[in-house]
């Protein structure tokens, strides 16, 4: 086998598994999420004094 179709092919196969890649990842819905600086976070404590509803922390 030429070494030149050899590279050739390995290109594509490199190619192609990048594109699959990148399809997944839109698919699992993960693409918006990997360019934000932040995140959401959730918890519920039993008291926190001096701490309303919506301030930042």
């Amino acid at each position: 086998m030429d070494e030149k179709l050899l590279k050739f092919q390995v290109g594509i196969v490199v190619l192609a598994a990048l594109a699959a890649a990148l399809i997944l990842i839109m698919l699992l819905g993960a693409w918006p999420t990997i360019f934000e600086s932040y995140y959401t976070v959730y918890a519920d404590f039993p008291e926190a004094p001096g701490v309303a509803r919506d301030t930042p922390v």
